[in-house]
């Protein structure tokens, strides 16, 4: 299928000029928006790259936080310009406050973001905000009083307290929070309750460490409330057995009169590498009514003796559902732990032989004690696998085999997402119409039938959601192909339909420039069939010869060709005057959503497959008549990074490539995202030999390729790209280019690296291709 806007940009006359003037002018151009345009264009602009850059074409999306308590339902917080109102289906259209109101000591509050307690009765403003890692930061935290109309410190005696982390109650508004890595809670009456004691630089209570953080939970909360708010769950971690891992930061001071601009800043981080020690789990309770703090897990036994902690549900206000699994998630488990008696029952337990387990925190239950629905009422749902996809699945809390609710050769991705209780519906997202589609449906609980919501058989489309709590309405995210819009819509009745966010100004602004073909489609190489997306130069002529560049990710479970809305790099490469690639993005085996067996089949060989999938995917373009077939080049970032560099050493026909940030060798890797499709070390030696980017006497053979790196990445550390160079070096190795950024971390954007490295490698591939 095709989703074109058509234009009739002539080709750029700057080819046959040398490669020097036409970055000069390209320069000027990019500073002061000169645009180049033939006659016959309808005067369609080509894409800026600071735009790309700069994310000007990216769609907005209104922030939507439901409430739900005894005064509000089915209600939503949503900010407007300076002012947050409260909001319904219905009628109600409450301001909560406006900037104005933010004042305490006669300044106005100026916050980097906000959060509201269960009965409204609270914001909670952070302030002068400083980025720990992906997810995490500290800050200074405020409260305004929505009743009171009074702004005060979280802890009026200490003003500028930094707070690692802030977490309200699902009823009320007590308030969880971790400082100096011990737990607080900040009770209704104002008091603070101290929960621990013992949190150091090597302890952490309620917060993750970097690792949980990157590969586990994707938060840096491990702290869950009861549904009464009574109780409290959190995780102990302790890395005291953990590696330091240590970097420098060279320009974080600037103050050149300075003792410390005169020396590197060393920063350390507690990082498990593969195969060394991970931080150790506990699991904790707090009673906040009898000021009772212990613990309660299970694992205790040779194979989840060292235990990484996926998910918590609370299954009422005196039971809780724990999920984890052992270190390298070859077997998972489901323990309920009972409160009331501190006692432990399990609830599934599988191991497996060949492949893993991802990383799940989906589950969810059917409200206890009503009649309608009582057989569904004693397990939880969740998604598990189930012939060779990924589906609904109820799971009984007596240990009896799992009832699944769907099937079929698609995947539920996420779900279930709510439940409409009187009629016993799960509403869930999946791939049922197609692997780059997502659509809104539901399953009935009576007969096992699936209902389509978003997916009428014909129309693309990439959905999210949002239901309120009691389920009755939900916010649909259309996130492309097309240009995104927000409505909010109701369970009961079809016809309602609230437009949130339209993005009129993406409408207009892109009506104004040229865009590629995109075009999306199955390749057959030896009977494997991968998904890919193609990006063809706006005015595509089948009679001339283009270069083609190949954008790479590959990760395991990962997607890139999908019907998401883009206007990135890769369009910018694909539509402008100066390059007009074909730009190909193909979805090789490892990478998600085309069945568990294709994704599992790199299971402890990474880079293998993924790099042959890549080259068989290049020899196929190279072969067709438009294709310049000594013009083709790869490239990627992190994961991408790395598969471009396998793939050049594993085929003869891609001449390019440009690594960032890229893995070059697993044993340099985090432990549980390595350990997760690589195994132990210890266990699969040849894997991670056979996984390194080793083969350079194939990569003397490029014409040339790229290496970018930050040198303050905390995720794929520097290291990787030194050992590479030192074994480039060691064979004689010149056929490349170096590129780093000082301090940057793995998203290589610190003091305006994000320009620099884009402008870095547009240049790069202009002067390759």
């Amino acid at each position: 299928m095709k989703f074109t806007l058509k234009g009739t940009q002539g080709k750029a006359v700057f080819k046959s000029i040398s490669v020097s003037i036409f970055f000069l002018l390209t320069l000027v151009f990019l500073r002061y928006g000169i645009l180049i345009n033939n006659t016959g264009n309808n005067h369609k602009e080509p894409l800026n790259l600071e735009d790309i850059v700069l994310q000007k074409f990216r769609p907005t999306y209104k922030q939507i936080d439901w409430i739900y308590n005894e005064k509000y339902s089915d209600t939503f917080l949503v900010k407007e310009n300076e002012s947050l109102y409260l909001r319904d289906p219905f009628n109600l259209d409450e301001l909560l406050f406006s900037d104005a109101d933010l004042v305490y000591k006669d300044r106005r509050i100026v916050y980097d973001g906000y959060s509201v307690s269960a009965d409204a009765r609270f914001v909670l403003l952070y302030v002068n905000k400083t980025q720990r890692w992906r997810h995490s930061f500290t800050a200074s935290y405020y409260l305004f009083d929505t009743i009171e109309k009074e702004v005060r410190p979280l802890v009026p005696e200490e003003e500028t307290l930094r707070v690692s982390l802030a977490v309200w109650s699902p009823t009320g508004h007590r308030l969880a929070f971790v400082y100096e890595n011990n737990l607080h809670v900040l009770t209704e009456s104002k008091e603070i309750m101290r929960l621990t004691t013992d949190g150091n630089e090597s302890v952490f209570y309620g917060l993750s460490d970097w690792i949980y953080e990157e590969e586990v939970l994707s938060s840096p909360s491990t702290i869950w409330w009861s549904p009464d708010a009574r109780k409290l769950a959190f995780l102990r971690l302790n890395e005291s057995a953990t590696p330091i891992y240590q970097f420098p930061l060279y320009t974080s001071e600037s103050d050149t009169s300075s003792f410390e601009f005169n020396y590197n800043k060393d920063i350390q981080i507690k990082y498990p590498k593969a195969g060394q020690p991970n931080p150790t789990v506990s699991l904790l309770f707090s009673d906040l009514e009898s000021d009772d703090t212990y613990s309660l897990h299970s694992w205790n036994d040779h194979i989840f003796e060292e235990t990484v902690v996926q998910n918590l549900l609370w299954i009422n206000d005196s039971t809780t559902l724990v999920q984890f699994t052992n270190r390298n998630s070859t077997c998972k488990k489901a323990d309920l732990l009972h409160l009331e008696t501190k006692s432990i029952s399990t609830v599934f337990s599988e191991c497996l032989t060949d492949g893993w387990f991802e990383v799940q925190q989906c589950a969810k239950t059917l409200p206890e004690n009503d009649p309608r629905y009582q057989m569904w009422t004693n397990g939880f749902f969740d998604i598990m696998p189930y012939q060779d996809n990924n589906h609904l699945a109820f799971i009984p809390f007596n240990e009896s085999s799992p009832i699944f609710l769907t099937s079929g050769t698609w995947d539920v991705t996420e779900g279930p997402l709510s439940i409409d209780a009187f009629r016993v519906y799960l509403y869930f997202i999946g791939t049922l119409k197609d692997s780059s589609e997502r659509h809104l449906y539901y399953v009935s609980l009576d007969d096992y039938e699936v209902h389509n919501v978003t997916d009428d058989g014909v129309q693309d489309g990439y959905y999210s959601t949002s239901f309120s709590p009691s389920g009755n309405f939900y916010v649909l995210n259309y996130q492309g192909p097309k240009i995104p819009w927000q409505e909010l819509r109701s369970i009961q009745k079809s016809d309602f339909a609230v437009r949130i966010e339209d993005n009129k100004h993406l409408h207009k602004m892109l009506a104004s420039y040229n865009l590629p073909q995109i075009e999306y489609g199955k390749l057959n190489v030896n009977n494997t069939i991968l998904p890919y997306m193609e990006r063809k130069p706006t005015n595509f002529n089948p009679s001339h010869k283009y270069p083609v560049l190949f954008f790479a990710y590959g990760g395991p479970g990962s997607q890139q060709v999908s019907k998401l809305f883009r206007v990135d790099f890769q369009t910018y490469l694909a539509s402008h005057p100066d390059f007009e690639y074909i730009v190909v993005t193909v979805d090789g085996r490892g990478t998600g959503f085309s069945g568990n067996n294709f994704r599992q089949s790199v299971y402890q060989n990474l880079g293998v497959l993924e790099a042959k999938d890549q080259a068989s995917a290049a020899e196929h373009w190279a072969h067709l008549p438009f294709v310049d077939r000594d013009k083709i080049a790869i490239w990627g970032w992190s994961f991408g990074g790395y598969l471009t560099l396998k793939t050049l050493e594993t085929s003869n026909v891609l001449s390019y490539g440009m690594a960032v940030a890229p893995v070059t060798d697993w044993h340099l890797y985090d432990s549980i995202y390595t350990e997760r499709y690589m195994n132990l070390p210890i266990l699969n030696e040849d894997g991670y030999e056979n996984s390194k980017v080793h083969n350079i006497e194939m990569l003397k053979e490029k014409k040339r390729f790229l290496i970018a790196h930050g040198t303050g990445d905390d995720n794929v550390h520097f290291q990787h790209v030194m050992h590479f160079m030192d074994q480039l070096n060691l064979a004689n190795c010149y056929n490349y280019d170096m590129a780093v950024f000082p301090d940057s971390a793995h998203s290589i954007s610190y003091h305006n690296a994000s320009l620099a490295i884009y402008h870095r490698l547009s240049e790069w591939i202009f002067t390759a291709l």
